[in-house]
C-alpha cells in the first residue's frame, strides 16, 4: 500500500470514529493508599463508544511513580460521562516518594503535582490524554 493508500485508509478510520476526537479523559481522584485512580470519561457524541484498553503513567512532581495498564473494556453511553476506577501499580520508588510527600504535607509544605498521561484504545484508534490531579 503506497502513501496515498495509507492516507486514504487513515482518513477512513478517522471519519469512521470522528466523534471520538472530542472524548475527554479527566482524572478525578488518585488514592495512593488504595492504589486506585478515578478517571472521568466524557462522550459528547450521539453514539456509544467502547473503550478497549487504557495505558497510563502516574507521575509525582515529574517522576514516574506508577502506572495503569488495563484491557478491561467498558462502554461510554452517547452524550454522557462516566467515572471509572482503575488499579494503579506503584513502584518501590513511588511508595518512597509518596511517603515523603505525606511527611511534607504534615509539615504544611506545598501540595504535590500528580500527572496522569497515557492513551486509550477506542475502536482500534489510540487517543492520547494528559492531565493533572490534586493529591490533597
Amino acid at each position: 500500500m503506497g502513501i496515498l493508500g495509507i492516507a486514504i485508509f487513515a482518513g477512513y478510520a478517522f471519519k469512521k470514529v470522528s466523534g471520538l476526537k472530542s472524548i475527554r479523559v479527566t482524572p478525578v481522584k488518585f488514592d495512593p493508599m488504595k492504589k486506585i485512580v478515578s478517571l472521568e470519561f466524557l462522550n459528547p457524541s450521539s453514539e456509544s463508544v467502547s473503550l478497549k484498553s487504557l495505558v497510563a503513567d502516574i507521575s509525582l512532581n515529574g517522576s514516574t511513580i506508577g502506572s495503569i495498564d488495563t484491557t478491561t473494556g467498558f462502554e461510554i453511553k452517547a452524550a454522557s460521562k462516566t467515572i471509572v476506577q482503575f488499579p494503579v501499580s506503584i513502584s518501590a520508588l513511588g511508595i518512597a516518594s509518596l511517603a515523603k510527600m505525606l511527611l511534607l504535607k504534615a509539615k504544611n509544605f506545598l501540595s504535590p503535582q500528580v500527572r496522569v498521561s497515557g492513551s486509550i484504545n477506542v475502536a482500534n484508534v489510540v487517543l492520547p490524554f494528559e492531565s493533572n490531579i490534586a493529591l490533597w
